[in-house]
């Protein structure tokens, strides 16, 4: 596992081998499938270890039982911690904890602090730094007085950050640097016997500024009142001459609140700043707003150009933002991501100009740039306005008809119904508040009923039918999808069982999976163990997956590839609303495509000649087709001369509960396919209907011929013939 892990990260050869032999306690982690794997760890690093211990020891410790040695009571603050840095593109894990280390009983002051940093290969990895503190506090053979006098020479150097200790209980300073008056001017010219607040704060900025606040958070960005800069403020607790005492750091600048890339302020940097600026527009008079900024395209583009020429890319788009908000705070949050704290005025104007920006790239992808704005007096502080504003940019952009979306009182209401989705999904499962809705699916050249998709529908005894674009969504993003599939399959297999037991006929059922069902739980398994539990076969059950799946990592592909080595239909949903569309089907296995909806609401003759041609396409792959969002007869006709074999849509039935729809079409008419059917008719779909010839299909029963299938150069053959049309 080791090996392969650090194959893929492809991390050279040369940096490698100089990490290791660092006598700085480091580690190279990559998170693999919600978990920190270790890529490389430091001679520095091994050296912690009990003696006789071996690097590969180190490795399997860190990958199997990282917090074995950590202190019970700082366990769940490590992890968490470290499971927030894995979460966050541009964040700092830095956490002081207690740790035994060189194979002693007693516990250690060790303070460890980590960036994500990314491999020319675009692989991204946390690259973590460790300093034994208790070993800085130790001295090496001299007594403690000499060595505390060592540090305190070594502390007044120009080595070391300005930096105060003061008592932890009482904040009462027992030494300041000399550099201190170089970042904050001291309000007080002598420092003995005074509190840190009184030495450094007037009377009105102490109660702006709370001591305890900064020295509980570890490390915070506080604003200079006098100079209006931002100073970095790191908190150590140590034992200073015996007592529990603060060693405060303070500088002007930290790396790892910066994009290295732009130079921009980072997401973390705005969580811990973005209330100064806000205040900053308030008391200018301004109504602040929070800007968030998509760019689409990003990844097509490295893909085109090269990690490279879309780095140069980040950084015009990053001076284009500058050059239209210059006295603004502007953060690169992740990847494509910006963000600005601006005053409310004259904004479009400014973002139309950004937009001309991106979508005047010379370049073979189509750009573009969808912003979501939040009103910060109305929806909250700097972070939650944050989340807002991103909100109301995913939803315009796919929406796509307009490029700016700000957050208003309809998209609130959505965020208190996803936060109430989020809360409330157990209890609606338990409760039985989620039905299983049933949509049919027609075969075009028969006119039979050949399958079914089911589709979850929330009905709520608190907030009524629940729009299903609201909790799916919602249920993505708290990574709880996965409980939502697993009970559509159990349902599903428990209404069809339910059928056969009464003597009715089934139909095949697909059902949509997620990317997150493959991390949220064994969903191979939960599909397999509903089938076993309620005597379903393989046959009647079909998977949907999007393209966006199969660009995920190896092992969802892997999993993927489980359904159809043991027998299941594996449909590619939503053919043709993604940019890799062809790229998925080159590389990858498919029984079937369904064509997205987007084509027939615009139905036009664009859209029959793109539809012909991926019909065409499909049967030339052996692959089936269906085409959704089927409304009219026109629809219809089309894509049965086309070839088309299955349609679904409102034309044939709208979504019901499995009894109704069952009714709904026995008194349509249409009849349920069986096995045997099924079998003729999947045959016939394998015909080319768009040759350029005369082409018929019949079907012979009860001594009667029946036409299923005429193309009009047949039906001008047989009216050349003295055949009259019927």
């Amino acid at each position: 596992m080791a090996m392969s892990l650090k194959e893929s990260c492809k991390l050279p050869e040369v940096l490698k081998c100089e990490l290791e032999k660092s006598g700085v306690p480091l580690a190279v982690y990559r998170h693999v499938d919600g978990k920190a794997r270790t890529v490389l760890v430091s001679d520095g690093l091994v050296r912690w270890q009990a003696p006789g211990k071996t690097r590969e020891d180190l490795v399997r410790f860190l990958d199997e039982d990282m917090y074995r040695d950590v202190h019970q009571e700082d366990v769940v603050y490590v992890a968490t911690k470290a499971k927030d840095f894995s979460k966050i593109e541009d964040g700092c894990y830095d956490v002081v904890y207690r740790q035994k280390l060189y194979g002693r009983k007693d516990y250690r002051t060790v303070h460890a602090v980590g960036y994500h940093r990314y491999l020319e290969d675009g692989t991204k990895c946390a690259v973590v730094v460790y300093d034994d503190v208790t070993a800085a506090l130790e001295s090496n053979g001299g007594s403690r007085s000499d060595f505390e006098e060592g540090v305190v020479e070594f502390l007044n150097t120009d080595k070391v950050d300005p930096f105060v200790i003061f008592n932890a209980d009482t904040h009462e300073i027992y030494m300041v640097s000399a550099s201190v008056e170089q970042v904050w001017k001291p309000v007080r010219t002598f420092d003995s016997g005074i509190k840190f607040e009184e030495y450094f704060f007037t009377p009105e900025e102490r109660d702006r500024i709370s001591v305890d606040d900064v020295i509980e958070r570890g490390e915070t960005i506080v604003r200079n009142p006098r100079t209006g800069k931002d100073l970095i403020m790191s908190v150590s607790q140590i034992s200073w001459r015996g007592r529990n005492s603060v060693f405060l750091r303070i500088c002007e600048h930290a790396d790892r609140y910066f994009d290295p890339l732009t130079g921009l302020p980072n997401m973390e940097y705005g969580r811990l700043c973005g209330e100064n600026y806000v205040e900053d527009i308030r008391n200018a008079g301004g109504s602040p707003v929070l800007i968030f900024f998509d760019i689409v395209g990003m990844k097509l583009y490295n893909s085109a150009n090269g990690f490279n020429q879309g780095n140069e890319f980040l950084i015009d788009f990053a001076s284009c933002i500058k050059k239209q908000f210059p006295d603004n705070l502007i953060c690169r949050f992740a990847n494509d991501h910006f963000a600005v704290v601006a005053d409310s005025s004259g904004i479009e104007d400014k973002l139309n100009i950004i937009r001309k920006s991106v979508k005047g790239t010379v370049s073979k992808i189509s750009m573009d740039l969808y912003v979501g704005i939040c009103n910060i007096e109305e929806y909250g502080v700097f972070l939650d306005a944050s989340e807002k504003a991103k909100l109301a940019c995913n939803i315009q952009k796919k929406k796509g008809d307009n490029f700016i979306r700000y957050y208003d009182k309809d998209l609130h209401k959505d965020l208190i119904l996803q936060n109430y989705v989020v809360n409330h999904i157990d209890e609606a499962i338990a409760n039985g508040y989620i039905k299983i809705y049933y949509q049919p699916v027609v075969r075009t050249i028969t006119e039979t009923f050949c399958g079914m998709e089911a589709l979850a529908r929330w009905i709520d005894p608190q907030n009524g039918f629940l729009n299903p674009g609201v909790f799916i969504g919602a249920l993505e993003e708290s990574r709880q999808i996965h409980k939502l599939d697993s009970y559509i399959i159990e349902q599903v297999c428990r209404e069809l069982r339910e059928e056969l037991d009464q003597g009715r006929p089934i139909v095949p059922v697909s059902f949509n999976l997620s990317r997150l069902d493959f991390i949220g739980c064994d969903i191979f398994n939960v599909v397999e163990s509903a089938l076993m539990k309620y005597r379903i076969e393989r046959d009647y059950i079909r998977v949907e997956i999007t393209e966006s799946i199969m660009a995920s990592d190896s092992y969802i592909q892997h999993e993927i590839e489980r359904f159809r080595l043991v027998g299941y239909e594996v449909w590619m949903d939503d053919f043709g609303s993604g940019y890799s569309s062809l790229n998925t089907l080159k590389d990858y296995k498919f029984d079937e495509l369904k064509i997205d909806m987007a084509f027939l609401s615009n139905f036009n003759e664009v859209s029959r000649i793109i539809i012909s041609s991926t019909v065409r396409m499909a049967k030339s792959l052996g692959l089936k087709t269906l085409a959704e969002g089927v409304e009219t007869r026109e629809q219809l006709e089309f894509l049965k001369q086309i070839g088309c074999e299955k349609v679904q849509g409102y034309y044939y039935g709208k979504p019901q509960p499995l009894k109704d729809t069952m009714k709904h079409m026995e008194t349509s008419g249409i009849v349920a396919e069986n096995d045997n059917m099924r079998t003729v008719y999947s045959k016939l779909g394998r015909l080319d209907y768009q040759e350029d010839s005369p082409r018929a299909i019949m079907s012979y029963e009860n001594g009667t011929f029946k036409f299923l299938f005429a193309n009009k150069l047949y039906e001008e053959q047989l009216l050349s013939l003295g055949f009259k049309k019927s």
